[in-house]
């Protein structure tokens, strides 16, 4: 097997895929959960709960997220922005 610059590839290329994309051909799109069962919550003890990890603000329209830690809510047909607070989530992208 040879590699895209003509060197021949390791084994562990067998075991390893990638593809590359320029950054203007490449869209991330929205990665949604459905929550089913709040676990006998009521909708506002459900947000006093996410404040010990997040900051949440109203939105009045559908919320995208703009950067890294922040989440889009839709509940009770009210929007919110979820950003986590500093020290719930690690700055290591393999989580080690």
């Amino acid at each position: 097997m040879r590699s895209a610059f003509g060197k021949k590839a390791t084994p562990n290329a067998d075991y390893f895929l990638t593809t590359l994309f320029p950054s203007n051909q490449l869209y991330i799109m929205d990665y949604n959960r459905l929550l089913k069962d709040m676990n006998g919550l009521s909708v506002d003890d459900f947000l006093k709960t996410l404040e010990e990890k997040f900051t949440i603000e109203k939105k009045d329209k559908a919320y995208r997220p703009e950067a890294l830690h922040q989440f889009g809510l839709y509940m009770n047909n009210q929007w919110y922005k979820l950003t986590s607070k500093p020290g719930t989530y690690t700055e290591d992208p393999i989580g080690i």
